[in-house]
């Protein structure tokens, strides 16, 4: 090869690593820019309701992101493990949204959800000074003691899934990537 030619064939691969280079950074900032626009979208609503000060609002965000990491896992996963994955991210989602929404009473309670329906708080307030004392009413002594009895079972479901959530994350959190 001639000192021109080589000169030319040189040129020739500097312009097509030119190219290559600059069309990888165009596909890398349209994805960018179309995934950040998706992520406003779906997670401008959750952003706009979360708080600060109460616990509530972090489940509602893990819930959302496991959800949406499951379905990627699901649909997308290129991973031998990612059908297990997706299932442990759903699994984690639903524990976090369970405990979001404290929805135990039927669990608990079951045939004797009537008696949350029965026991009524009242509360009493202090004539001489701001406050008031709460008491709760409508239940006898044995169906306060029944009552007492659920209550303490909700809480043990509580702490039964949250133990689940946790111990789950903790375990698989790092095998939760594409």
């Amino acid at each position: 090869m001639n000192l021109e030619n080589k000169s030319k064939f040189e040129e020739f691969v500097f312009e097509l690593k030119m190219y290559i280079k600059y069309r990888n950074f165009m596909v890398r900032t349209f994805r960018n820019i179309k995934n950040g626009v998706r992520n406003l979208i779906i997670w401008g609503p959750t952003i706009w309701r979360d708080r600060d000060w109460d616990y509530g609002f972090l489940l509602d965000m893990m819930s959302k992101k496991m959800e949406h990491m499951g379905k990627y896992h699901n649909e997308k996963g290129t991973l031998e493990s990612s059908d297990k994955s997706a299932k442990d991210l759903m699994r984690a989602s639903e524990l976090a949204l369970k405990i979001r929404l404290q929805d135990y009473e039927e669990e608990a309670f079951g045939d004797k959800l009537y008696l949350r329906d029965k026991n009524k708080m009242v509360i009493t307030p202090f004539e001489d000074k701001e406050g008031g004392t709460i008491t709760f009413e409508g239940l006898s002594k044995e169906e306060r003691e029944e009552y007492r009895k659920l209550v303490l079972r909700q809480s043990e479901l509580i702490e039964r899934d949250k133990n689940e959530l946790f111990d789950l994350m903790s375990k698989e959190i790092f095998s939760w990537w594409d």
